[in-house]
């Protein structure tokens, strides 16, 4: 299960870099064959894939400790990183790999154009306004930043019991920061006509809409 967590260890840029970065660059194609490209989260399997550290530790390049992913949910595992480009929000019947897929499915449809991108972008509209508004009125912000922040600050023990305070709270994307992959997403995952894809992203938003209990 994905869940929204922080940087809290070793980046390679403290200490042992020069090795740590050979070391990992040559692990890195390795892992991602491994696990047949596909992301260890979502299943996604794309044209550029991430490569995580499990225990955030950038020195530790052991196949044990490294997973593939793709940027959506690797960004989730270093929410803090995402700036403005996301949303916490307060969505229990949807997970987070769910959203992945969501998301890149508006941005291909919004991205070919046509009479259904409109569509696509006032469901992500909704789920922004509607699924923030608790997270804010609880915690007087949605913002991806302070919540990476929180979560450095907590003991080691608050924090690895986020897996219960924090299942279901999820990040939503901003899909206009995210559009510029949409040429690759399509082609990855949508090597379709235009018109067949309307049917993909439709059934993957209806299938949500029923288990959140939205009305778009």
């Amino acid at each position: 299960m994905l869940i929204i967590s922080a940087k809290r260890g070793k980046w390679r840029d403290k200490g042992g870099i020069e090795s740590a970065d050979k070391e990992f660059a040559t692990r890195r194609p390795q892992i991602v064959s491994r696990d047949g490209g596909r992301c260890r989260f979502c299943n996604a399997k794309l044209e550029k894939m991430h490569v995580h550290h499990k225990d955030d530790d950038h020195s530790n390049n052991q196949p044990s400790n490294l997973m593939t992913t793709d940027e959506l949910c690797h960004a989730v595992n270093h929410v803090g990183l995402l700036g403005k480009a996301g949303h916490i929000v307060y969505l229990p019947s949807i997970s987070q790999e769910d959203i992945s897929h969501l998301t890149r499915a508006i941005i291909v449809v919004i991205a070919r154009g046509g009479k259904d991108a409109e569509d696509a972008r006032q469901l992500a509209r909704y789920l922004i306004a509607t699924f923030t508004e608790p997270v804010v009125a609880t915690f007087g912000s949605d913002s991806p930043v302070h919540f990476g922040n929180a979560l450095l600050q907590l003991s080691d023990s608050s924090y690895n019991n986020r897996t219960s305070t924090m299942k279901d709270v999820r990040v939503l994307f901003d899909v206009a920061a995210l559009s510029k992959g949409a040429g690759s997403i399509a082609k990855s995952l949508y090597p379709k006509a235009p018109d067949d894809i309307v049917g993909d992203w439709r059934r993957i938003a209806d299938d949500i809409e029923t288990r959140a209990g939205m009305q778009t």
